[in-house]
């Protein structure tokens, strides 16, 4: 195989390849005083605005690595020229280093915008990294007027390069053909084997400064293409790291899975698994803004999951669902979206993903998104956590009820009440007694009247259980047995309208006048809770 040696082509267009590195060293500087000018301003007024898409990516885009590499791979390629005809090269050593270092601060003012667009950062540390980029760009400004000296052709004697061939002092051996054979001797192979590897070690020996540039650009730019892949345009969030997408800042917080309902009760049909992901929502924008369920989904590979409105009831405990509410500006909100997956897929590759944009061309149609990993594990199994007796309290505190307290002081079961009830006309309201009662109806039922002490933990997640009654509607089950049976009965409130009072009245079964023990049992997902009442 014939090759021909690029130190003569280098030669005949030194001015040429001055000029295009000079021109992307011009971008780099541009979009580096791009970076300064959004620290200076940010500095000066406080805050920037909210309204980009993407704070990190107006800044920094991938064209900035992909340049500042090829100017480091060009500088490099004439640091070899000028090392090997014994020329100044000094410059060049500068500029790889600098483009080098360049590209880890790049990799630093990413994460550093990703960090402010989500919350605030202390000034003094503001100050500092706007000095270091103001800094960056002049030392650019310096190289791109040595660069352009030397594209233009100034000063071009004392580097001994020119116009004319024989002012450029190009040797024979610039332009030489080489013969490199191809071929197996098996007589020679092992003398052949011998030589090439001591020729390998002075050549290695010989150029390691040079390969060891060539080494580091190399690793420089497969770190890059990691990066930008895992961290940038295919990056996966992790639990709890908050991030922005469009108008709000987005973390996800713990995800459930499981097979039961809010009352311990097994719903998920065979072969599947529910997955409900709590992420909180903060509107940054200056007006309302509402969620696109059409934006979100769970994805397990190739499969594609979407969120079903129609569970929400079923995990009423672990926050409420998102259906179509606003999200007024500069609110944070707390929204669960249910999942239906099949058994089979492993959990913690689960990925949830936020759609922040929408490409559509003839060709095809791109979606971008935000991804988040879910963390967690199966834990349907009912436990019993607490069991008083009348007049004693009852804590909710192992469950998502918080520190709710109940105590019941009295349970009566009759099948006539009278209560005390209150009618109003304008200002004007009036007492009187009346009846509740089940003697005159068919049904096999009586009354249980309840009067109880209720305090609500005011930072529970679960809203619809301000009041005892809701507790009993969404929690509550009644357990009784007569003899050595054991019967439940559902509860029915009955609490008249116009009741002037605080207690309950529930119907149930009349059956559970003869029970020998009676049960308030509140199953909270996996968590029991038992108020015996008799």
């Amino acid at each position: 195989m014939i090759l021909r040696k690029p130190y003569a082509l280098l030669i005949k267009n030194f001015k040429k390849i001055h000029l295009v590195l000079c021109v992307f060293m011009v971008y780099i500087a541009y979009r580096s005083s791009n970076i300064f000018t959004f620290f200076n301003d940010l500095i000066n007024h406080g805050t920037f605005d909210r309204t980009a898409f993407s704070l990190p990516s107006t800044y920094i885009n991938i064209y900035m690595f992909i340049i500042t590499i090829f100017i480091v791979a060009v500088t490099l390629v004439i640091y070899i020229l000028m090392r090997e005809k014994k020329k100044p090269k000094l410059l060049y050593l500068l500029i790889i280093f600098f483009y080098l270092a360049l590209i880890i601060f790049f990799f630093g003012t990413y994460n550093t915008l990703e960090a402010i667009e989500i919350s605030t950062m202390n000034p003094r540390t503001l100050r500092i990294i706007r000095d270091i980029t103001g800094i960056i760009c002049y030392v650019q400004y310096a190289f791109i007027i040595l660069i352009a000296i030397r594209a233009l052709g100034f000063n071009i004697k004392k580097f001994n390069f020119g116009e004319d061939l024989a002012e450029l002092k190009i040797d024979v051996s610039d332009n030489e053909e080489f013969e490199l054979n191809v071929g197996i001797d098996s007589r020679k192979i092992g003398r052949n084997l011998r030589r090439g590897k001591r020729e390998v070690k002075y050549f290695v020996v010989e150029n390691f400064f040079v390969l060891s540039l060539i080494l580091l650009v190399l690793v420089t730019f497969l770190g890059i293409g990691v990066f930008l892949n895992t961290q940038v345009y295919n990056k996966v969030h992790s639990q709890y790291k908050s991030f922005k997408v469009n108008n709000f800042i987005v973390q996800a917080n713990e995800s459930t899975f499981t097979r039961i309902n809010q009352r311990g009760i097994e719903i998920a049909p065979d072969g599947k698994i529910f997955v409900i992901s709590n992420i909180t929502f903060k509107n940054v924008d200056n007006k309302p803004h509402k969620l696109d369920l059409d934006d979100i989904n769970l994805t397990f590979g190739k499969d594609i999951f979407s969120p079903i409105i129609s569970r929400y009831q079923s995990f009423l405990d672990l926050g409420t669902g998102y259906i179509n509410q606003s999200i007024k500006a500069g609110e944070t909100r707390a929204f669960i979206f249910v999942f239906e997956v099949d058994e089979k897929v492993k959990l913690n590759k689960l990925i949830f993903r936020y759609r922040e944009s929408l490409h559509i061309s003839p060709a095809k149609l791109e979606a971008k998104y935000k991804r988040i990993r879910l963390n967690g594990k199966i834990n349907d199994e009912v436990v019993n956590v607490d069991g008083v007796k009348m007049n004693e309290e009852l804590s909710f505190e192992s469950s998502s009820l918080g520190k709710t307290k109940l105590k019941i002081n009295d349970v009566q079961i009759a099948d006539l009440f009278i209560y005390e009830a209150k009618a109003c006309s304008g200002i004007v309201c009036n007492i009187y007694q009346n009846n509740l009662t089940m003697e005159y109806t068919t049904e096999k039922a009586t009354l249980m009247k309840l009067s109880f002490d209720y305090i609500k933990d005011p930072t529970t997640v679960i809203n619809n259980v301000a009041k005892l009654s809701h507790l009993v509607n969404s929690f509550g089950s009644i357990y009784y047995s007569v003899g050595s049976k054991n019967y439940s009965t559902e509860l029915s409130n009955v609490t008249p309208s116009n009741y002037n009072g605080s207690d309950l009245y529930y119907k149930v079964s009349s059956n559970i006048k003869n029970a020998d023990s009676i049960q308030l049992v509140f199953c909270i997902r996996d968590k029991q809770f038992v108020y015996k009442l008799k």
